[in-house]
């Protein structure tokens, strides 16, 4: 192979800059092998480094090992090649800092869960700074998770090759350094996992505490550190560890019945991550044999890989620690959404009577809302207007035991998710089938009664008002017109308006599960019950029960009033920004329809109301859809339900729907 010879000049250092600030990062190894001996600074020789590595890369199926041993008999076949690059790699290990490699890749152990969030956006957004990490090397090579596949899976006579280009007298001084950092990488971990196990926010939330002398990660800690002086596992290694790892399984499930903090969960996330980390470098930093070690280095590399690559995305580092958090929410909204499915004919009779008591209440609140728009406050205060009615009628529904339909998906489907957790037969989609037909059919159920209740009443509110009292309709004409052409599911916004209030019923759920935890984590209900005013006033029996009752009423509290909020405040957002936002509900829109039909000097078609009807099962349609299908996805990914199975569940039911067999 011809390689062309290098002029003085152009092996200066500012030629180097230039020369990979726009390499091609496939340029051919025979050229980069030829620069192995030139004069580099640090960041120019890990920048060629990394070329080498990635040319090593297959960038197809296949053409890994060939690759290799073209590499390696460019070795041989070159002495001189062999010779430099053997120094320049000297350099490397001489000159770059492993510690950070061994403690910090896809481990965050000083850092909150906010501010790790926050710093992996900057290093997504800010170009990186000149480092003398090790893994800066690795970083341009490692780029996705088939990338880590690549080097777990190197052959043993490829690891072979490559330790004895990284062995010999000049290496091993340089390689006591590199032990040197891991023995301290693995002192600093073991230091931060007692940190952690022994914090104050952990051992509040244990029930069952033990002296502090007796804390398995003090045991633990002394074991990495027996282990670091003798180079070899402590006797007592083994032992402590799986003691830590029972330690953090008994601290998850106090938060399971105590409420789950996020921070928390950072926490024992941090000290389990630790704990692997502590096994995974003492697993090849102790292996006596050679071929043993090299596999277990490639299995570390890969295994950095995989995590640096998660490392670097900010929704996954907050959703692995949120997904705890998440599962309770859901849980709980399983729990709630129990009584929303009625699975025979009294439940059902018992669901619509309860649908028919909350129609009254939406004529109620829309005869309010009207009331106050009619007023023409300022959009601000009008806001907080919407927001006390619509939150009074849904806690009026939830203090008398009426059904508002729309919000029967969101809560549903957070049990059918527990159904799907535990499907893994035809059998078990048939039993889910039915558990989403009963979803379905409680949800026409509670729309039909609240309908059948709902256009009446706001008919009867107009006649006794107007014919009654003589006074003017509750809508203006202008906007009962405007109001009622909005509904058209054509020339209108319906679909979108639907699709937002889904959404909108689907976050008040979460906010509702949401505050239950908050409740069960702070102790509320036991400091109600054992509040001594409290006690003096009611007896102690009576203060038990109403602790007790605010438990089982907080998640639907926090649902009614978070999602008042967002009736009232989304449109006041809508008419800040310029566009109409206004939540349409299809119970509370058919009720603010009927006040429309009813206003006197509206120029409306008969063909005006047909489509507001049609525009009106468009908006229940996508209410129950969007909230349903967004409330099914959490709870699904909180349940850790594959999504290979909810796609052949829900294939099977659209097939047996179509008269089809599912395979």
């Amino acid at each position: 192979m011809g390689i062309r010879r290098k002029s003085r000049k152009e092996n200066s250092p500012g030629r180097w800059r230039r020369l990979f600030s726009r390499a091609d990062p496939h340029a051919g190894i025979g050229v980069l092998l030829s620069h192995a001996g030139d004069k580099m600074d640090l960041s120019e020789r890990m920048v060629w480094a990394s070329r080498i590595l990635v040319w090593l890369r297959p960038t197809g199926e296949g053409g890994g090992e060939a690759r290799f041993r073209f590499f390696f008999n460019l070795l041989e076949q070159n002495p001189e090649f062999r010779k430099n690059l053997r120094a320049a790699c000297a350099t490397l290990v001489r000159d770059c800092s492993f510690l950070h490699f061994f403690l910090d890749t896809g481990y965050t152990n000083d850092h909150g869960l906010w501010t790790e969030a926050f710093n992996r956006a900057l290093d997504r957004l800010l170009p990186a700074a000149a480092t003398n990490d090790v893994r800066a090397v690795w970083a341009p090579v490692l780029r996705e998770p088939s990338d880590s596949e690549w080097v777990g899976e190197w052959p043993d006579d490829v690891l072979k090759r490559f330790a004895e280009l990284l062995t010999g007298d000049e290496f091993e001084p340089l390689w006591k350094d590199v032990q040197s950092d891991l023995g301290e990488a693995l002192l600093l971990l073991s230091t931060n996992v007692v940190h952690h196990g022994l914090s104050l926010g952990l051992q509040r939330r244990m029930r069952r505490r033990r002296p502090i002398m007796d804390a398995p990660f003090l045991a633990f800690s002394s074991a990495v550190r027996h282990s670091v002086r003798a180079r070899k596992p402590a006797e007592d290694f083994a032992e402590s560890a799986r003691a830590c790892r029972a330690e953090i399984t008994e601290a998850y499930r106090e938060l399971e019945t105590s409420g789950v903090s996020v921070g928390a969960v950072h926490r024992l996330e941090t000290m389990s991550a630790a704990i692997d980390r502590i096994e995974l470098l003492l697993g090849f930093w102790t292996e006596s044999s050679a071929k043993v070690r090299n596999r277990k280095i490639a299995a570390y590399l890969a295994e950095m890989g995989l995590v640096s690559t998660r490392e670097q995305s900010v929704g996954a580092h907050i959703g692995r620690h949120f997904y705890l958090l998440s599962r309770k929410i859901a849980e709980r909204n399983g729990q709630s959404g129990e009584h929303y499915i009625a699975r025979n004919p009294g439940e059902m009779r018992a669901l619509f009577v309860s649908a028919l008591g909350g129609g009254l209440v939406v004529v109620g609140m829309t005869f309010f809302k009207l009331l106050i728009r009619r007023l023409g406050l300022a959009p601000i205060f009008e806001a907080f207007g919407f927001w006390i009615v619509y939150s009074g009628g849904f806690l009026a529904m939830q203090a008398l035991g009426f059904t508002l339909a729309t919000k029967i998906p969101s809560f549903a489907a957070s049990r059918l998710a527990q159904w799907l957790r535990d499907a893994r037969s035809k059998n078990d989609a048939r039993l889910f089938a039915k558990e989403l037909g009963e979803v379905v059919k409680s949800q026409f159920v509670g729309l039909i009664g609240n309908v059948l209740t709902v256009v009446p009443a706001a008919w009867g509110i107009h006649y006794l008002l107007h014919q009654h009292f003589g006074l003017p309709s509750l809508m203006k004409p202008e906007y009962a017109e405007h109001f009622v052409h909005g509904m058209n599911p054509i020339a209108g916004a319906a679909l979108f308006l639907g699709a937002l209030t889904g959404v909108e019923l689907w976050a008040s759920s979460i906010c509702g599960g949401w505050f239950e935890n908050f409740v069960v984590f702070r102790g509320i209900p036991d400091a109600i019950a054992s509040h001594p005013r409290f006690v003096k006033i009611f007896g102690a029996e009576s203060a038990r029960k109403y602790a007790d009752r605010f438990l089982k009423e907080s998640s639907g509290l926090a649902t009614n009033v978070s999602l008042g909020f967002m009736f009232g405040f989304v449109p006041l957002l809508g008419t800040l920004s310029g566009f109409s936002l206004e939540s349409a509900h299809v119970t509370i829109a058919t009720a603010s329809t009927a006040f429309a039909a009813t206003t006197e000097g509206l120029a409306l078609t008969r063909a005006d109301l047909l489509w507001a009807g049609a525009g009106l099962a468009l908006v229940g349609t996508m209410n129950f859809t969007v909230s349903f299908f967004l409330a099914l996805l959490v709870a699904v990914r909180a349940q850790n339900v594959k999504r290979a199975w909810v796609g052949h569940f829900l294939g099977s039911i659209w097939r047996r729907s179509r008269g089809k067999r599912a395979p």
